[in-house]
């Protein structure tokens, strides 16, 4: 008797996050330099990365436009 796997599905598309870390990367920046240009904990922006779960005191017109971004996307 074989066991089934059940499949693990994941999301296809980028969140925020996805696209904020490439861009980061893209653009040669630290998390810890972004968060400091965007007055954020970096901890909590890492988690931002991760997730793609915004907090509060993110400001995404400021990131967007950073990181040379269309904030319309978001």
């Amino acid at each position: 008797m074989t066991t089934r796997k059940t499949p693990r599905y994941e999301s296809l598309e980028d969140h925020a996050g996805d696209i904020t870390k490439k861009a980061r990367e893209s653009e040669g920046y630290s998390i810890e330099k972004l968060a400091q240009h965007l007055d954020i904990d970096q901890i909590t922006f890492e988690h931002f990365e991760k997730t793609g779960v915004a907090p509060k005191n993110l400001n995404i017109i400021s990131l967007c436009q950073f990181l040379k971004l269309n904030y319309k996307a978001f």
